[in-house]
């Protein structure tokens, strides 16, 4: 190579050497652009796939416009407290509020009775099939509403009395009141009619009633508040005064009654809130009662209404009222189911002379459990022909039949012995 060309070929060399950093930066710089680029592009796919996958549970925000998930918050049913004749139906109004402040349709619902021997639901429409009560569930997303529904059966007693509780309330416009119909028979059965009974007012520009006993206020007056069966009429008044009458200062509230014994399978008690004012006038108060129940597992409270019901045995619930910052409590005392009857088993038994022969109490409660009886009083009617002890051991004496027989709280069981000849 001579000198001229290989001048030539440094100087070249040397040119493209000068030239080199710059294109790598502006290389990195292009790589970068393109590999950002890349990125955006598959968040860009990832956000489309999210959007179509979670399609059937997003929703739009009626008043702020704002798109996202919602879920159910929770489930009301109205009315929660049903009474029903066999045969006969109610239908149960499902309140779905979802996180987004919007109401869900019933669809979603799954329906169910704790009890379809008495009654049974169908898309909230409740069926009375036997006497007893049942839950009426509707879940949806985990969530659930109760109500509960009573079947009885109307006695064969002629309707004597209707009486409705409370007899005389004082409100203002505006403001809420359930009463409760509770049926006399002849035979001095008592029955909860309140969902049986036609209710009616004797003013409605006063006040308003629903099918239920509900009462509205709607201006200042008075106003009968009537329930009707089978001929039978019972009522109680409502009288409404004007808002101004609460610039009086309320000094106290209490709960009425203050105590009260429920048993299972009773009819709703109502509970009533009274107000002491400064002017020294007693008002019922039924405006925005909080309700609550210490043991909601015992002793069930209507929110909405103040009614109690009980629902296990032996136990004490405390029911508490809050009005106006104002807190109140009452006591419902459930007690030990009763003793109804006695079995003494066996209940026939043959001996021979000297035979002997164990006998056994057992008792029967109001909630259906069989217990074996201990302290009971044992004692036979013909000693002569079989003795027993206190522990139910009797012993065979001379001949004939003879019953025995065991008391405690009242009651009695027996059974008979029979003692005869041994053949030999």
């Amino acid at each position: 190579m001579d000198d001229p060309t290989r001048r030539a070929l440094i100087a070249s060399a040397d040119k493209r050497a000068a030239a080199f950093p710059p294109d790598v930066e502006r290389a990195v710089t292009e790589g970068a652009r393109r590999y950002r680029l890349h990125l955006y592009r598959l968040y860009a796919v990832w956000i489309a796939a999210m959007v179509v996958l979670v399609a059937g549970v997003v929703v739009t925000h009626p008043a702020t416009g704002i798109v996202g998930t919602a879920t159910v918050n929770s489930i009301t049913l109205d009315p929660p407290d049903s009474t029903l004749l066999i045969q006969d139906s109610v239908v149960l109004i499902a309140t779905i509020q979802r996180s987004d402040g919007t109401k869900a349709d019933e669809d979603s619902l799954e329906w169910r009775s704790s009890d379809t021997t008495v009654a049974t639901v169908e898309d909230g429409i409740v069926t009375g099939i036997a006497v007893g009560t049942a839950t009426i569930t509707a879940d949806s997303e985990g969530k659930r509403g109760t109500a509960t529904v009573t079947v009885v059966n109307l006695p064969e007693a002629a309707l004597a009395t209707i009486t409705v509780n409370p007899p005389s309330v004082e409100l203002t416009p505006g403001q809420g009141q359930a009463f409760v119909a509770i049926g006399t028979y002849e035979d001095q059965t008592e029955l909860d009619l309140s969902q049986l009974a036609a209710w009616t007012t004797s003013n409605p520009e006063v006040a308003s009633v629903d099918a239920h006993g509900q009462v509205r206020t709607i201006a200042p007056g008075t106003a009968q508040i009537s329930a009707s069966a089978d001929g039978v009429v019972g009522s109680a008044t409502v009288s409404v005064k004007s808002d101004s009458v609460d610039t009086v200062d309320l000094i106290r509230i209490r709960i009425e009654p203050e105590q009260l014994e429920l048993r299972p399978g009773e009819p709703r008690h109502q509970f009533t809130v009274v107000g002491d004012y400064s002017d020294g006038t007693v008002r019922a108060l039924s405006e925005s009662v909080r309700w609550s129940s210490s043991d909601t597992k015992s002793v069930q409270i209507a929110i909405d209404e103040g009614t109690a019901q009980a629902i296990s045995w032996n136990t004490t619930a405390i029911i508490t009222a809050e009005v106006r910052g104002f807190i109140t409590t009452a006591t419902v005392v459930v007690p030990a189911p009763r003793l109804v009857s006695i079995e003494v088993t066996p209940g026939a038994q043959t001996l021979y002379q000297n035979g002997e022969v164990q006998m056994t109490a057992t008792g029967m409660y109001e909630d259906e459990a069989r217990l074996t009886l201990t302290d009971v009083q044992w004692r036979s009617l013909d000693p002569k022909i079989a003795s027993v002890d206190q522990s139910g051991f009797v012993s065979a004496v001379g001949f004939g039949t003879v019953r025995i027989e065991a008391n405690s709280d009242g009651l009695t069981g027996s059974a008979t012995v029979t003692v005869e000849h041994q053949v030999e």
